[in-house]
């Protein structure tokens, strides 16, 4: 049989404070009278700050699961700092880096918001970012470039934004005469070396220029 008044009672459950205080600019440390304090960014609030530090302050027990649900995205945010820290990251990869640490969506989405709104977080700045990194290491075409992009979660338009901004027509030429020495060193010639330029995403355009200039550079 449903016990209703342990129902009843646990609805009306009441959590009190011990001491609220600022830890840093934006940021509060929250002591409850029972358990350990926590950290939360005053943005994250279902309700003003300042209500944390009136004397006596008493959450029900809904807006204590709403304050905790905001410690957890300020968790989240700091997670998604420590990555960006070392290296740019797109949004879908921290979405899912994320997601391995046991954050949820909703956490997630509201702490990489933020970090976007601050523009710690700049999808466009991680393409150009990676576009530049990738064409140290490798001669890739435009096609190839976008692909990579979109695989890493980038939408198609910004992905192809970043790739028109930072290759023209004369960089790609450029680009595709370097594969072609590559592939030109493992032995590939004639209709082999236009088939493997073309299945990395060079136009039969751009691989007719750079390969009739290799030859009349010979």
């Amino acid at each position: 049989m449903h016990d209703e008044s342990s129902s009843s009672a646990s609805a009306k459950q009441e959590f009190s404070f011990g001491k609220t205080e600022w830890a840093s600019p934006g940021i509060l440390k929250v002591s409850p009278e029972d358990g350990p304090s926590f950290f939360v960014r005053d943005v994250y609030l279902p309700f003003p700050p300042e209500r944390l530090f009136l004397p006596e302050v008493v959450l029900s027990s809904d807006e204590f699961e709403d304050l905790l649900h905001s410690a957890r995205i300020w968790l989240a945010e700091k997670a998604a700092m420590a990555y960006l820290s070392r290296a740019e990251q797109c949004r879908r990869q921290l979405e899912i880096k994320l997601a391995r640490k046991g954050f949820s969506e909703a956490e997630t989405a509201v702490a990489l918001d933020y970090l976007e709104d601050k523009k710690y977080l700049d999808d466009k700045r991680f393409c150009e970012a990676w576009i530049r990194n990738r064409l140290i290491h490798k001669a890739e075409s435009a096609v190839k470039l976008q692909a990579g992009l979109q695989h890493r979660g980038i939408a198609p338009d910004i992905a192809r934004q970043a790739v028109l901004s930072a290759i023209s027509a004369d960089t790609e030429e450029e680009l595709c005469k370097k594969a072609a020495e590559r592939l030109n060193r493992r032995g590939k010639t004639g209709i082999k070396l236009v088939s493997a330029l073309y299945r990395v995403g060079f136009s039969l355009k751009v691989i007719a220029k750079c390969t009739k200039s290799g030859e009349n550079d010979e």
